[in-house]
């Protein structure tokens, strides 16, 4: 809904959003286990998965709804809350001038990148930040601005993004832009359709948006014909989803069946690897739990630099705090939500909250803020700047 400078945003879309990241964890680890885990990103984690009595996959689903019943029940306070968010008034000029930087970033991807080595290496850290600038700053513009080219330019670079810096991550800005201004919506009778529409496209650009990477970079020399070998191989796109998806719940079902554990850090949710590294000597490199766990699980070492097997915030905050942790959690997490979306600065920081959340279920709980950085640093002098100005 909008007024003349301000876009309303209620809670209750808000918490759907918030809620579609625990839920899709969860939908894809009972679609991943009851097709035998037949995807996944490590043979060896699937191996060890299966190994473990059915009442552990069940007490790994019970915590992971507990998480978010709790969450929900301690965002109520805020149920009702309407959320204002500064309206967007770009023009194709304005579009253009304040686009551009993000255009150059892709350009010059797209041209010099010949590799996915390459491609890592160069989105350094200070680059990365910039880049997630720019896709919150997209994702505002694409979720209050109302000017159906706007729209599709901004989505279309943000698709670009996605390519050019070879991450699926870009593309949930995307998805959780139009999902709230569907959910916005006063036109109700479209709004099933719409989010019917919405699902199958995040799910068919989650699945392709790598390939395609491939192929523009030519990754191992593959060529246009990899998609097409590629395409055959997924029967069933939903059980590729899910493969990516449930290796947070396949580490913590691991992790609770005692069987093959790894030898986890429990200090790290209090010293974030980052600080760690900075007084530990050369040649000790610390690592994450997430980084851990890549290193007990898998025997490739493509897949240790680049794939990965992400990990579980849950299993971070249970690590050290044990049963807690599963109020814990959710308790903490609602605050933070509850900072962002009732704060002056929450046009610019809020769709990139919800891709935060996203990521998280599937990582360590620090090096998730790590590209988010420069934006709050961003956001805060933003905030600064209206307090000074409104006394």
């Amino acid at each position: 809904m909008n007024t003349n400078n301000k876009t309303i945003i209620s809670y209750k879309s808000l918490l759907i959003c918030i809620c579609f990241s625990f839920i899709i964890y969860i939908a894809a680890y009972v679609v991943y286990f009851l097709s035998g885990y037949q995807y996944g990103l490590d043979r060896n984690l699937a191996e060890l998965t299966r190994e473990a009595d059915f009442s552990i996959y069940i007490y790994v689903l019970s915590l992971n709804i507990t998480v978010l019943v709790l969450f929900i029940i301690f965002s109520s306070d805020i149920k009702n809350k309407l959320i204002y968010i500064r309206t967007s008034k770009h023009n194709l000029y304005t579009w253009i001038i304040t686009s551009s930087p993000i255009i150059v970033i892709n350009i010059y991807y797209l041209i010099n990148v010949s590799n996915r080595l390459n491609a890592k290496e160069l989105t350094g850290v200070y680059l990365s930040n910039l880049i997630y600038l720019f896709l919150a700053y997209q994702s505002w513009i694409l979720l209050t601005n109302r000017n159906t080219l706007i729209s599709i330019l901004s989505s279309l670079t943000i698709l670009v993004t996605s390519i050019s810096i070879f991450e699926r991550e870009p593309i949930i800005f995307l998805f959780y832009s139009l999902l709230l201004r569907i959910l916005n919506s006063n036109n109700n009778k479209k709004i099933i359709i719409n989010l019917i529409a919405i699902t199958v496209f995040f799910g068919f650009t989650t699945v392709f948006t790598k390939p395609i990477s491939f192929v523009i970079y030519k990754v191992n020399n593959v060529e246009l014909s990899y998609l097409f070998d590629y395409s055959k191989k997924i029967e069933n796109p939903l059980l590729r989803v899910a493969g990516d998806l449930s290796n947070k719940l396949s580490l913590e079902t691991v992790y609770f069946s005692d069987n093959f554990r790894p030898d986890y850090n429990i200090t790290r949710l209090f010293i974030p690897v980052q600080l760690d590294r900075l007084y530990k000597p050369k040649g000790r490199r610390p690592l994450t739990n997430g980084g851990i766990a890549n290193e007990k699980y898998t025997t490739s070492n493509i897949t240790n630099r680049f794939v990965g097997l992400g990990f579980s915030v849950l299993l971070d905050f249970y690590i050290t705090l044990g049963i807690s942790s599963v109020i814990i959690m959710p308790y903490i997490l609602s605050r933070i939500y509850k900072l962002i979306y009732l704060s002056k600065i929450n046009y610019l920081i809020m769709i990139p909250s919800l891709v935060w959340l996203f990521k998280l279920q599937r990582s360590d709980f620090w090096p998730t803020i790590i590209p988010y950085i420069f934006l709050i640093i961003i956001s805060f002098i933003i905030n600064i700047k209206n307090q000074i100005t409104n006394k």
